[in-house]
């Protein structure tokens, strides 16, 4: 399982049965065998390798912008802001290469996209959001965590639309 540990994420194995501690139990309690020693290794950080810098900045250069944006279907713009607490929100979230901009943009620039916003605006009260993530560089793991603090601020109801990537993400 993943777990939090002071801002770091780590995967934590429970798919095993737990350590016998038996050699360690006393009549007194649980004690520490006089053999057993803990082993702390401390790794030195390397920096980014050249591909990791290469696609970080592919990333940022597709998603200059991430996190959560609102479409204001009037101007045809997304801006970021805050997911809503309550209600009804529709949610795009891209795949590789992608943002939300040009998947927004696919709606307006064809009349079957545009009638879809039109109605999805009506039907969510203008709760039309997008979630841009990097897709190079992050794996979807670390998206989808991202993308779960981002929408877990309180009981709005969401709907998702997903492309390829996405869906992983989502």
């Amino acid at each position: 399982q993943l777990i939090e540990d002071d801002g770091y994420l780590e995967w934590e194995d429970t798919s095993t049965a737990p350590p016998d501690l038996s050699k360690f139990r006393s009549g007194s309690g649980v004690g520490r065998a006089a053999d057993q020693d803990a082993l702390e290794i401390e790794f030195e950080r390397l920096p980014p390798s050249k591909v990791t810098e290469f696609l970080a900045g592919r990333d940022n250069s597709l998603t200059p912008e991430r996190g959560i944006r609102k479409l204001n279907l009037e101007t045809g713009k997304l801006q970021p802001a805050d997911f809503p607490n309550k209600g009804r929100a529709l949610l795009l979230v891209h795949g590789t290469f992608s943002n939300g901009d040009r998947i927004v943009d696919s709606f307006l620039n064809s009349e079957p996209g545009r009638a879809f916003l039109d109605a999805a605006n009506q039907r969510y009260g203008g709760n039309l959001y997008t979630f841009d993530h990097p897709t190079l560089a992050a794996g979807p793991i670390l998206n989808a965590i991202d993308l779960q603090r981002a929408i877990a601020v309180g009981d709005a109801t969401v709907d998702l639309v997903c492309h390829s990537r996405g869906g992983l993400v989502a």
